[in-house]
């Protein structure tokens, strides 16, 4: 199997038929970071404590705020819009939440994708 450029394991993580851990690459991949970074919380990640959302925030700078840590934690995807709204997208959650659209694009491939999920948020 040829690597790929770029390619994440899989977001939830899962093996293959030959009990590899899965990968995805293009849209996949990169929709699968950004639910892993929207998803942590600023400091929650050892190893990157500058990864995730930071909870003091003001409301109003979140679509400015998200696009910089998506710019900076995926360098092969240009952010061109980020959205957020009093709408969460996908499973309810225990918590508030804020539903966050962000248009990008593939920088090696020019492909163009939308992004919807959700982030936590302090009501």
């Amino acid at each position: 199997m040829e690597p790929v450029a770029d390619a994440s394991v899989s977001v939830p993580v899962g093996v293959d038929a030959l009990g590899r851990l899965r990968m995805v690459a293009g849209h996949r991949a990169v929709e699968s970071r950004f639910d892993v970074v929207l998803g942590t919380i600023a400091g929650e990640l050892v190893m990157r404590p500058d990864v995730g959302i930071e909870l003091d925030w003001e409301r109003d700078q979140l679509p400015e705020r998200i696009a910089d840590l998506l710019a900076r934690v995926n360098p092969g995807v240009r952010i061109d819009a980020v959205v957020v709204d009093d709408e969460p997208r996908g499973r309810p959650a225990l918590r508030p939440q804020l539903g966050v659209d962000v248009d990008y694009q593939l920088l090696e491939s020019g492909e163009r994708g939308r992004y919807r999920g959700s982030i936590e948020w302090p009501s």
